[in-house]
C-alpha cells in the first residue's frame, strides 16, 4: 500500500507508519509519538498519570505531596474535580514542579498555611491560581505565610495568581537567607494583612526577581490604632539585606491604611514603603517599570484628650535606608501619603507632629550600617520619570507641627559625608505635589544635608558630593498652601554649612511657588577638572533665588555668573514620546535648546551623554540642550 517495497503504509523507507523518516509513528520529527515538538508524550509536561490531582490514585494536594515518587504535580480545572490543600500545611522536602491550566487550576491555602519549603529544594508552580480555602470562615485571617522558604530554596512562581488571602501578620512569601524567589507573568493582588506587614513578599539576605509583567498589587496592611506604636510598617515588598530586580514588571496601587482611628492615648505612627521597603545593605534595580499608585494614609475618627501624636509616613512608591537603589527607564508615579481628619473635636499636645517625606522615593543613609569608609551606596535615576506623587495634609490644627517635603523624591543624609549621593541624567520630575501642610518644601525634589558633614576635602572624586542633577527636567511641581517662598522645583536643606552638588545642563521650570531653595554650591567637572557648571535655566520669577541659593563655585572661588539664567522653557504637557517607555516634556520653540555650554554632554562620573531621555541623538545641532530631551531639529 506504499511506493516502496518496506512493507509499511507510507512513502519512506524507515518502516513506519507516518511520512516522515524519524521512525517513529507520528507526523513531526521529534522521535516521540504525540503531534508536538516537546520531545514527551502528552503534548505538554511530562507526568506520570498517578500525580494528577485529583485522580484515583490521588485525591488530594497533600496525597501527591506525600507520593515521593512525585516531582511533577498537575492541578486539574475546576469542573474535573476542585483541588484539596488538605487542612494544614503541606512540608515539601523534594524538588517539585507544579502546574495546571490557568486560573481554573486552583489550589486553596488552609488557614495554616500552604507550602513549607524545606532547605535547598527548588519549587515551580505554572499556570495555576492560589487563593483562600471555601471552608475558611469569613473573617478568619491566615496565621503564617502561605509560602515560606528554608534556607537556600528556590521558588518560581510561572503565570500565577495569588489573590484575596486574609493575612494575620505574616505575608504571601517569607523567603529565608539564601532564598531565591522568582516571579514571571504572576500576580500577586488583592490581599489584606492586618499585622505589622509586609503583605507580599518579606525577604531576609535572599533575592527576589520580578520579571514578564508581574505584578505586586492592590495589596493592603490594614492598620489598627491598638497596634499603631509597634512599627514601623513596611507595605507590599521587604527587603533585609536582600537583593530586589524589577524588569518590565510593575508594583502598583499597595496601601498602607489606618482608616477611621480612634486614638484615646499617645500614639506614634511609622510607615515606610508602601510599595518597596529596603534596609540593611539592600540593593534595587528597577528597569522598564512602574512603581504607582501606592499609598501611605492615616484618617482619624475621634481623639481624646491632649495626648502626644508622631505621625512619620516616608517613601510611599520606595523607601530604602542604607541600602542601594537604581532605576532605570522606569516610572514612579501617583504614589501618596496622606493624613485626613473626620469630625474631630479634640486636639493633640502642643509636641505632637506629622510628618512626611517621599512620596515617589525617599532614601535615607546613617552611620550604623553598611561600608560606609571604602565605598557609597548606588543611587542612580536614569531615563526615568517621577511624576503626579502626591503629599496631602488635611488635618486643620488637629496636629499644629506638620511638615513636608520630597513629593517625588527626597533624599535624606544623617552622615558626615555623603555616602549615597544622589546621581540623576536624562529624567524628569514633574508635576508633583505638596497640599495644605503648613511647612513644606521640595514638592519635586530634597536634598537634605547633616549638620556635621565635613567638605573640607572636597575634590574630584564625585562621590564627595550629596547629588549630581545632570539633563534633566524639573517642572510643574507645586506646593498648595499659605506660604510664598517654598521652594517646589529644587531644594538642598543644611543647617550650618553649604553642601556641594553638581548641577549640568539642569531646566527648573514653572514650580511654585518658586523653582529653588536652600544652600549649596555648585561644581562642574570638564576634563577631569573642577570648572564652572554648565548652564541651568530656571523660570523668570525664580531667577533671583536661585542664584542665592545655589553658587557655582570655582578653584575655591565663587564667580559672579553662576551660569543660571532664567528662561522660557515653553514646555509641552507631560506626555509620551515614543521611543521612550516614560513621560517627558518636550521644548517647543525654547529656551533651553542649545543652550549648554558645549558640544558633549557629560553624565554621572563625566561619561559622555549621547542619549537623551528618549533614546534620541544627544546632542543635536553641536550644542546640548538643556533638560531631559533633545529636540531633533
Amino acid at each position: 500500500s506504499d511506493p516502496d517495497a518496506n512493507g509499511d503504509s507510507d512513502p519512506d523507507a524507515n518502516g513506519d507508519s507516518d511520512p516522515d523518516a524519524n521512525g517513529d509513528s507520528d507526523p513531526d520529527a521529534n522521535g516521540d509519538s504525540d503531534p508536538d515538538a516537546d520531545d514527551d508524550a502528552d503534548g505538554g509536561v511530562v507526568i506520570s498519570q498517578d500525580c494528577e490531582v485529583p485522580s484515583d490514585a490521588h485525591s488530594t494536594l497533600a496525597d501527591a505531596v506525600e507520593d515521593p515518587s512525585c516531582t511533577t504535580i498537575y492541578i486539574a480545572p475546576v469542573g474535573q474535580g476542585e483541588d484539596l490543600a488538605a487542612t494544614h500545611k503541606l512540608t515539601l522536602d523534594r524538588d517539585i514542579h507544579f502546574f495546571g491550566d490557568g486560573v481554573n487550576s486552583k489550589i486553596h491555602v488552609s488557614t495554616d498555611g500552604l507550602f513549607q519549603v524545606e532547605s535547598g529544594k527548588t519549587i515551580t508552580l505554572e499556570k495555576l491560581s492560589i487563593e483562600a480555602h471555601d471552608e475558611v470562615p469569613a473573617g478568619n485571617w491566615l496565621e503564617n505565610p502561605v509560602i515560606a522558604l528554608g534556607d537556600g530554596a528556590s521558588l518560581t512562581l510561572d503565570d500565577v495568581q495569588v489573590f484575596s488571602i486574609n493575612l494575620a501578620d505574616n505575608p504571601v512569601i517569607d523567603a529565608a537567607a539564601n532564598s531565591a524567589v522568582i516571579l514571571k507573568n504572576t500576580r500577586i493582588r488583592n490581599n489584606v494583612s492586618r499585622g505589622g506587614g509586609p503583605v507580599a513578599i518579606n525577604c531576609t539576605n535572599a533575592t527576589v526577581s520580578l520579571e514578564n509583567d508581574s505584578l505586586i498589587g492592590f495589596n493592603t496592611l490594614r492598620l489598627m490604632a491598638a497596634h499603631l506604636n509597634s512599627g514601623p510598617f513596611p507595605g507590599a515588598i521587604a527587603l533585609d539585606n536582600c537583593n530586589l530586580t524589577v524588569e518590565e514588571s510593575e508594583v502598583r496601587s499597595n496601601r498602607i491604611r489606618g482608616d477611621g482611628l480612634n486614638l484615646t492615648s499617645n500614639t506614634d505612627f511609622l510607615g515606610r514603603g508602601a510599595g518597596i521597603f529596603a534596609t540593611n545593605e539592600s540593593s534595587i534595580e528597577i528597569d522598564r517599570s512602574m512603581v504607582s499608585g501606592n499609598e501611605i494614609g492615616l484618617s482619624i475618627q475621634n481623639l481624646t484628650g491632649d495626648i502626644d501624636l508622631d505621625f512619620q509616613a516616608f517613601g510611599a512608591g520606595i523607601f530604602a535606608h542604607n541600602s542601594s537603589l537604581v532605576v532605570k527607564n522606569s516610572t514612579i508615579s501617583e504614589n501618596k501619603i496622606d493624613y485626613t481628619r473626620n469630625d474631630v473635636s479634640g486636639t493633640a499636645s502642643e509636641a505632637s507632629q506629622a510628618r512626611a517625606q517621599g512620596a515617589g522615593i525617599y532614601t535615607t543613609i546613617d552611620e550604623t550600617h553598611g561600608n560606609l569608609d571604602t565605598e557609597p551606596y548606588e543611587f542612580l535615576i536614569d531615563r526615568s520619570t517621577i511624576s503626579e506623587n502626591n503629599v496631602d495634609f488635611e488635618l486643620g490644627e488637629t496636629i499644629a507641627t506638620q511638615h513636608a517635603a520630597g513629593g517625588g523624591l527626597s533624599v535624606h543624609s544623617t552622615t558626615g559625608s555623603p555616602m549615597m549621593p544622589l546621581h540623576m541624567v536624562n529624567s524628569t520630575v514633574s508635576s508633583n505635589r505638596i497640599v495644605g501642610a503648613s511647612n513644606a518644601q521640595g514638592a519635586g525634589v530634597i536634598i537634605e544635608v547633616a549638620e556635621n558633614a565635613d567638605y573640607s576635602n572636597i575634590s574630584s572624586n564625585f562621590s564627595n558630593y550629596h547629588a549630581q542633577i545632570r539633563y534633566s527636567t524639573i517642572a510643574d511641581n507645586i506646593i498648595e498652601n499659605e506660604e510664598e517662598d517654598q521652594g517646589a522645583g529644587l531644594v538642598v536643606e543644611t543647617t550650618n554649612n553649604t553642601p556641594p552638588i553638581i548641577l549640568t545642563g539642569v531646566l527648573l521650570q514653572n514650580n511654585l511657588p518658586v523653582d529653588c531653595a536652600g544652600s549649596a554650591y555648585i561644581f562642574s567637572f570638564t576634563q577631569g577638572r573642577i570648572t564652572h557648571s554648565d548652564s541651568i535655566v530656571v523660570s523668570e520669577n525664580s531667577e533671583a533665588i536661585c542664584r542665592g541659593s545655589f553658587q557655582t563655585l570655582v578653584s575655591g572661588e565663587i564667580p559672579e555668573d553662576p551660569l543660571i539664567t532664567k528662561g522660557d522653557a515653553r514646555l509641552s504637557p507631560l506626555k509620551e514620546s515614543p521611543p521612550s517607555p516614560t513621560k517627558v516634556h518636550v521644548p517647543e520653540s525654547s529656551d533651553a535648546i542649545d543652550a549648554g555650554q558645549n558640544s558633549q554632554c557629560r553624565g554621572i562620573d563625566h561619561s559622555l551623554v549621547n542619549v537623551d531621555q528618549r533614546g534620541e541623538t544627544r546632542p543635536v545641532g553641536g550644542v546640548c540642550d538643556i533638560g531631559s530631551v533633545e529636540v531633533q531639529q
